[in-house]
């Protein structure tokens, strides 16, 4: 009995050692795939600086694909809805006709921010970055960004959820 014991113990080991480790899924692999931009909001900043004065708040605004093209910084978005959050209007990313292509990439070491972008027709790229809080569990992704038109502070907070 001890003896089936020491060779079941030692048939476990030899197997777990010969066992490849898993591999490790990247960042991009984890957000990248179909999603639904299932709540966006546009909040201008009052005189107090708080972002209060909501100008645009939907649901179900488009669907969007994150494409993963095995690259840490050249990934393409295919955008399917009839209106760009405010912020890709003001930074040309993916506007014009025809649309500009977009493109997307993410802080794959903390995994706190996404950037979504276009390349110009002068060459230059324009791109919006936001700060992102992704669920694990859910795939969901919590997105928010600052910016300023004409002097004056924007929020914008878009929320995508798996398709």
């Amino acid at each position: 009995m001890r003896k089936s014991l020491l060779y079941i113990t030692l048939l476990l080991a030899i197997g777990l050692f010969s066992c490849e480790k898993q591999k490790q899924i990247s960042t991009r692999e984890l957000l990248s795939g179909p999603k639904l931009l299932d709540h966006y909001q546009w909040i201008k900043q009052d005189s107090l600086g708080n972002f209060s004065k909501t100008i645009w708040d939907t649901t179900n605004l488009a669907k969007i694909i994150l494409w993963d093209n095995g690259s840490e910084a050249f990934n393409n978005a295919t955008y399917d809805g009839n209106f760009a959050p405010v912020g890709w209007f003001y930074s040309n990313v993916g506007v014009g006709v025809p649309r500009l292509p977009i493109g997307w990439y993410a802080d794959y070491e903390e995994m706190k921010s996404i950037t979504f972008w276009s390349e110009e027709s002068l060459g230059g790229k324009s791109r919006v970055t936001y700060a992102l809080d992704f669920n694990r569990l859910t795939g969901n992704m919590h997105l928010e960004a600052v910016y300023y038109i004409d002097g004056v502070a924007y929020k914008e907070v878009l929320e995508l959820k798996d398709l």
